[in-house]
């Protein structure tokens, strides 16, 4: 084609554009521009001049032209052949659709609506999937400096909105849930598109800023585990990609990449975060030219540390990003980049907010017990350092999703640093028993049920830990257990674990449990009465029957009755007077509940 034929066509092809836009422009209703569409053989006059002109801007203003048809939904079927036209121009050019769609986005502006750029988006990927193979030379004569500029700026486009940054449970803005739906559609589309394309031009070899910007992208779809921006589909789209990369590449490009993913994508932004905690330290330290500093001040710096974490609120996906890339790393993978995540962890592990606290927790035991050996953790020197931070967690004040995650990681972690039965490992146990069971116990009766739970429940594994040495704490332990046991009356599952935590403090303390036997045998009986009476009250009013209620019921009545018979086989004769009182009381009620003991 001439040059002069090239510029007619382009030009015929505008007019046509702007006159589709016009007739729906002037049409009142869905079924007066169809017919005015059909009558002025607008959308045929379309597809012969997308047939006719060459790739560039005039094709742009064709995908908006028929996305204000798709977006307006006036018109169905009706553009199959504008279609067809373009997808028969990307067949000869294997970076077609990826251009066109960066073309298209480019030229729209921020306030553009949300539901046309999603039109637009949408008319390209229907091309796409039209496209012819393209034959090999049209792969190898490719530039790959375009082929890199033509994706990065796709990826642009991929980022996560700062909008999935808030909370989407309480957020109610119309417009906001509208861009939410919006990307979920758009980036399942970009991400075929790209994937598509890349499929067309294996043989042209990929600049490694760009495999490590879609390697990003990838991890920032896959990486999202509660699905916040990213729909079922979507993670397919992505994982279809990171395949195909895989395959143009090399056989593992998370691993070949993964350097570079974090130091770009993750790095920056947590530094930025630990410069301002930094700050605020040194200048509490130092203070300012010797004028004291008032509470509202120190409010204040801190407030702006806990602001300023882009990791959170500007860069979406950088968390998401950072634990999928880790989570694809084999053991002897990880320590090429181990000085990339051990500070990362460390910063969410110390963050204020419960949920990036407890996953930085998760990071720490899935990635830095797991993937890095002993030796490793303590030539870092952080041993203690990740000690010390887990034990804060198991503060009071902390959540329960925050204890369910640091109990045990820090048991793991005094497991995986110290020997068994070693000084320096009772100390740690210790520490965590007393700061974190015993007196977490003591505070948390009548307070959350979850606390209560994750504490009882972690009592077998610290036992096991500390073996003998556990009997210098077999006062306070059976008694809050005991107690915990005899007053939720109501609540099976917890009574069920402090059934299991009790029978691992007689089998492990035995020596001395005969000291304490009145007080497990107490707690049990108390519960062993709930228990009954809630069996008399089913038998009187069938309403009160529930299958779930009767099922833990039966479970609570099997633990108390080994637990009872553990008991026995352990302290003897010393129990004798306890069981023989309970019988005279109500032989009836306590004759199961100590039959298996006799």
């Amino acid at each position: 084609m001439m040059v002069g034929d090239k510029a007619t066509s382009e030009a015929t092809l505008l007019a046509h554009c702007k006159r589709i836009e016009r007739i729906i422009n002037e049409s009142g209703d869905t079924i007066a521009t169809a017919e005015a569409l059909t009558t002025a053989g607008a959308l045929a006059g379309l597809g012969n001049a997308v047939s006719a002109c060459g790739e560039g801007q005039p094709f742009a203003a064709t995908v908006r032209a028929l996305a204000t048809v798709a977006q307006q939904r006036r018109v169905a079927g009706g553009d199959a052949e504008v279609r067809k036209a373009l997808a028969v121009a990307g067949g000869r050019d294997a970076l077609f659709s990826p251009r066109l769609a960066a073309l298209v986005l480019s030229s729209l502006d921020a306030s553009t609506d949300p539901d046309f750029q999603s039109a637009c988006i949408a008319v390209i990927h229907d091309v796409s999937e039209q496209c012819e193979p393209v034959s090999g030379h049209h792969s190898e004569g490719l530039d790959s400096a375009s082929v890199a500029n033509v994706f990065r700026t796709l990826c642009t486009y991929l980022v996560v909105p700062k909008v999935f940054s808030s909370d989407l449970q309480t957020l109610t803005d119309s417009n906001s849930w509208k861009r939410i739906h919006a990307f979920k559609v758009d980036a399942k589309h970009l991400i075929e598109i790209i994937s598509g394309s890349l499929k067309r031009i294996s043989e042209t070899g990929l600049e490694s800023e760009t495999y490590v910007e879609l390697l990003t992208r990838c991890a920032a779809f896959l990486g999202d585990a509660d699905s916040k921006w990213t729909s079922e589909d979507g993670k397919k789209s992505a994982t279809d990609l990171l395949l195909v990369l895989n395959q143009n590449g090399s056989k593992n490009s998370v691993a070949k990449y993964a350097k570079e993913i974090l130091e770009i994508n993750v790095k920056p932004h947590f530094q930025i975060a630990v410069s301002s905690k930094r700050e605020v330290i040194r200048r509490e330290e130092r203070g300012s030219f010797g004028v004291k500093k008032t509470k509202k001040n120190r409010d204040l710096d801190h407030q702006q540390v806990f602001e300023n974490q882009p990791w959170k609120y500007e860069v979406v996906e950088c968390v998401a990003v950072f634990e999928w890339v880790c989570s694809q790393l084999k053991d002897s993978e990880i320590i090429p980049v181990q000085h990339l995540v051990i500070p990362t962890v460390l910063a969410m592990m110390d963050d204020y907010d419960p949920i990036y606290k407890s996953r930085g927790i998760r990071m720490f035991r899935d990635v830095v017990l797991k993937k890095l050996t002993a030796q490793d953790i303590r030539v870092s020197g952080l041993g203690n350092v990740f000690f010390e931070t887990l034990r804060i967690c198991l503060s009071h004040h902390s959540s329960p999703e925050v204890l369910r995650e640091a109990y045990p990681a820090i048991i793991e972690l005094v497991d995986t640093l110290e020997l068994k039965g070693s000084r320096e490992s009772v100390v740690k146990l210790s520490i965590i028993m007393e700061e974190g069971i015993i007196r977490g116990l003591r505070l948390a009766i009548g307070g959350k049920l979850e606390i209560i739970r994750t504490i009882v429940r972690t009592v077998p594994d610290l036992i096991d830990q500390l073996e003998a040495c556990s009997i210098k704490y077999l006062e306070p332990v059976v008694v809050l257990i005991s107690e915990v046991l005899e007053l939720h009356e109501h609540d099976f599952e917890t009574q069920l674990l402090c059934c299991h935590s009790l029978e691992s403090v007689v089998a492990t303390c035995w020596p001395r449990i005969h000291l304490y036997c009145c007080v497990i045998l107490k707690a049990c009986a108390a519960a062993w009465v709930h228990l009954d009476r809630a069996s008399k009250a089913e038998e009187k009013d069938t309403r009160l029957i529930n299958s779930k209620t009767t099922s833990s019921r039966g479970n609570l009545r099997s633990a108390l009755q080994g637990l009872v018979s553990l008991l026995q086989k352990v302290c003897g004769d010393a129990m004798r007077d306890d069981a023989d009182l309970l019988l005279s009381l109500d032989a009836d009620v306590f004759g199961p509940l100590l039959a298996i003991a006799e």
